[in-house]
């Protein structure tokens, strides 16, 4: 899924290096997080998670309500439409932005499951002020706030956190076939950290790296394009013009993959960034063994994406 300002990364403050990254994080990838394991077969990483330990230095701002007892879980508030303020422990699956610009979160429910997840939107800068500090990939979280829509996308913008435990342990992550994650799809699991389970030998194999519905419209570098169009400008790729790119499962299945998590470029499809430094090209017919991440609706095109989050998540023969 596109995160809600990664059409707007223009206004950071980005090295050329990481200018055409879906995302806009540029640490070492994986340096404030463990792997990720998995329930079922088909696991989304090969590296456990940490054993967790309780942080010595719980960050927090404001107070949790409820005396800093969580008052429900994300899935209850999710299926019970719940918009008035709640507390709820979360576990932080994902990050999008830079060190201390985080705007955007995914927390899942510890014990996992339908409507377990969602995006975290805390954004300093634009329509919601937000002075809660950022926790780090893997933190157990206490989080108060209330869930409102953007676009079709569930968020739950934040008033209050408590770091509760570093290097937690990560919630059970779903098996989910491709049919299930269909960018046509309703899923029960958007929010939730998943892996496309593939049958033995099976794989996913890109077959277009400029899917329509995953083009941007409207102006950029002051010049006005229209879907599959690339502006004309120096910096092109703040940010990309196709937010990812399409596999199918060889059996009539289509996925979407978006990257507004990774921090480099190893899954750029967007062709005005391609020559960008850093980058390594999604090509068509490149396959993968191997894809997890976050699924969600891109608010752009209404559409369902799987976003792996670390590049352990996903793997090519």
């Amino acid at each position: 899924m596109i995160l809600r300002r990664a059409r707007l990364l223009a206004t950071l403050p980005l090295v050329a290096a990481v200018a055409c990254s879906s995302s806009s994080n540029p640490s070492t990838p994986g340096s404030d997080a463990g792997g990720h394991s998995s329930s079922g077969s088909g696991g989304a990483s090969s590296a456990p998670s940490g054993s967790g330990t309780t942080s010595a230095s719980a960050s927090s701002s404001g107070a949790a309500a409820d005396g800093g007892e969580a008052t429900t879980t994300i899935a209850a508030a999710r299926m019970g439409m719940v918009t008035s303020p709640i507390t709820v422990k979360g576990f932080v699956t994902a990050l999008a932005g830079v060190p201390k610009d985080y705007p955007q979160w995914y927390i899942e429910d510890p014990a996992g499951g339908q409507y377990s997840g969602v995006d975290v939107y805390c954004d300093p800068d634009l329509s919601h002020p937000c002075t809660v500090p950022e926790p780090a990939l893997n933190d157990l979280i206490l989080v108060s706030g209330h869930l409102e829509t953007y676009m079709g996308q569930v968020e739950l913008i934040p008033t209050a956190m408590t770091v509760l435990q570093s290097n937690a342990t990560f919630p059970p992550i779903p098996n989910l076939t491709p049919a299930d994650v269909a960018p046509g799809g309703d899923s029960p699991y958007r929010g939730v950290f998943v892996n496309i389970q593939l049958s033995s030998g099976g794989k996913l194999t890109v077959d277009d790296v400029t899917p329509s519905a995953l083009a941007d419209t409207g102006a950029s570098c002051g010049a006005t394009f229209a879907d599959g169009g690339v502006p004309a400008c120096t910096q092109k790729c703040e940010p990309p013009v196709y937010s990812g790119f399409s596999v199918n499962d060889g059996a009539g299945d289509e996925v979407y993959i978006e990257a507004p998590f990774l921090n480099t470029d190893p899954l750029q499809s967007s062709p005005e960034c391609l020559t960008q430094p850093g980058v390594t090209p999604v090509t068509v017919g490149e396959t993968f063994s191997k894809m997890s991440g976050i699924l969600d609706v891109d608010p752009y095109s209404g559409k369902q994406a799987v976003s792996p989050v670390l590049p352990a998540d996903y793997t090519t023969p």
